[in-house]
């Protein structure tokens, strides 16, 4: 296959355009914001017509919102293409009623015409005064037997197909093992002395702000870390414990990829300090 990225700018993304409709190149692969931003210019359907063959859709809850200009641009365009493959891990985050944009861009009336009338089908306001966005899928006494989410998986099922994780993935099993690493010294004074004095006074009944709290509980992070920030606005290590702990597990993972979460910057950067200067 001969295939092409639709980036660069604008003279690039038109030639590379030329090219997918002069068939000079198989595939051609474009964001969904570069497709928007030269729909006028290249993609309408009076310019290519019916001279594309496939549209693939990947992450097409791209498309969930029937009012954005994006969704309208692509069902424009699917209009006119033979074979149309929406694909999405999560095509509806939100809520069902997302479905009709990435159902209808398959060019057929299977969730009805318009978005508004599938909603009125399969969605009901429970309290409509309360939230105008809120439609809930209606419960089997408004749409029996089963209520609408039933109904409507049902009605998309000759279209959609289903696949489960485990279907799709061949991933060794996860392993998990928690590595202690106790507070030194230096770190157990400040921790416990902070934590005793926010302790009394919330069971004092003394009036404790929220800020208040959000900030002593994330200087017992920073502590518990290892690196703490100053009045002056300086971080100080604190503490090398958890840094000893990922020490002897990066020898155990030694030429293995590994991905490191820490809280603060500042930690960050000692670790990375610490691992360059090992030749991790």
């Amino acid at each position: 296959l001969r295939v092409e990225s639709g980036l660069g700018t604008r003279k690039e993304r038109e030639d590379q355009a030329h090219k997918l409709i002069y068939e000079t190149v198989d595939v051609l692969v474009l964001s969904y914001e570069s497709f928007r931003q030269d729909y006028r210019r290249l993609w309408e359907p009076k310019k290519v017509g019916h001279l594309i063959s496939c549209l693939i859709l990947d992450e097409s809850s791209k498309i969930k919102d029937s009012s954005r200009k994006i969704t309208k641009c692509v069902l424009e365009l699917a209009k006119t293409v033979d074979r149309v493959h929406p694909m999405s891990g999560c095509p509806t985050p939100n809520s069902l009623t997302e479905w009709w944009t990435q159902v209808s861009a398959l060019g057929n009336d299977t969730l009805g015409r318009t978005f508004y009338g599938f909603r009125a089908t399969y969605f009901y306001q429970p309290r409509p005064e309360a939230a105008k966005w809120l439609w809930l899928p209606k419960p089997s006494g408004l749409m029996p037997p089963g209520g609408g989410a039933a109904a409507l998986l049902e009605k998309i099922s000759t279209w959609v197909g289903f696949a489960k994780k485990s279907e799709c993935l061949d991933l060794p099993e996860q392993s998990f093992v928690v590595r202690e690493a106790p507070l030194n010294p230096e770190q157990r004074r400040p921790y416990v002395t902070l934590a005793k004095d926010l302790v009394t006074r919330l069971t004092s009944g003394e009036v404790v702000t929220a800020p208040s709290i959000m900030a002593e509980l994330m200087k017992l992070r920073e502590i518990v870390a290892g690196a703490v920030k100053c009045a002056d606005g300086k971080w100080v290590i604190c503490g090398e414990t958890k840094a000893e702990v990922i020490d002897e597990l990066m020898q155990e993972l030694a030429w293995q990829n590994v991905v490191i979460f820490c809280q603060f910057k500042a930690e960050i950067a000692h670790l990375s300090e610490r691992m360059t200067d090992a030749a991790v």
